[in-house]
């Protein structure tokens, strides 16, 4: 991903949002580890997307569904952190 245009300021985001995840005591064991294969995904989805441009597609789309859906991501939170 760091090789990618703001790669390394995007690395970062992702491992706050990773953080963010591991620190929610609101998830149980296994919604923690799905949000964080999700997220996972979408990273290299991001990282391959010259090669796979539906990977990334599929993974934004599962992601966000997802991650919404559990509150894990949010607009005002999104806002906060970035």
């Amino acid at each position: 991903m760091t090789s990618l245009p703001n790669g390394e300021a995007l690395a970062q985001q992702f491992a706050a949002l990773l953080k963010r995840i591991a620190d929610d005591n609101s998830l149980d064991e296994d919604d923690r580890t799905l949000a964080e294969q999700k997220t996972k995904a979408v990273a290299e989805g991001l990282a391959e997307a010259h090669k796979s441009p539906d990977k990334l597609r599929m993974a934004l789309k599962d992601a966000k569904a997802w991650l919404w859906r559990h509150r894990i991501l949010d607009w005002q939170s999104t806002r906060r952190h970035s």
